[in-house]
């Protein structure tokens, strides 16, 4: 029978304990993938109650009676204050952009959604109304991907 070398064994061993370490680190790194999409989904929906419950608990203001008011018969001080949620609105359009562009969601479908947002001649978060001012600070991408593909037919 033949001896075993232990520089041999060690060997062995050591490159087990390195196949074994990069099998643990791809567990790993799926489990933080997934933890990801959790907290993004999360995130994603945060963001689009949080603009209801803007409009739904603000005291100050009856937005829920501005947004459904035309534009033709607002006050400058109404269509200002629909500016500054339609401003925190486009915040949101451009990070739902800057997600569809790193593949965290899906283009077309933030398309619709943002599409159909814009789009609606009430209730819209004043989004219209501000755009011409958050245009200027939005970035290029984002300005050329808004106006290709949500401010359409207008």
């Amino acid at each position: 029978m033949k001896k075993v070398d232990p520089s041999q064994a060690i060997s062995v061993i050591a490159n087990i304990g390195v196949i074994a370490g990069i099998v643990f680190l791809a567990f790993e790194l799926r489990q933080n993938n997934d933890l990801l999409g959790i907290e993004l989904r999360s995130s994603q929906l945060d963001r689009q109650v949080s603009m209801v419950d803007v409009v739904l608990n603000n005291s100050d203001v009856d937005l829920l009676g501005l947004l459904a008011q035309p534009d033709i018969s607002m006050s400058s001080s109404d269509r200002d204050t629909l500016a500054l949620l339609g401003i925190r609105m486009l915040i949101v359009f451009e990070q739902a952009f800057e997600e569809a562009r790193a593949g965290l969601r899906n283009e077309e479908d933030t398309i619709q959604t943002l599409r159909s947002i814009y789009q609606r001649p009430v209730l819209n978060y004043g989004v219209p109304i501000a755009w011409e001012t958050y245009r200027g600070r939005a970035g290029p991408a984002f300005v050329v991907w808004m106006e290709e593909h949500i401010i359409v037919d207008e």
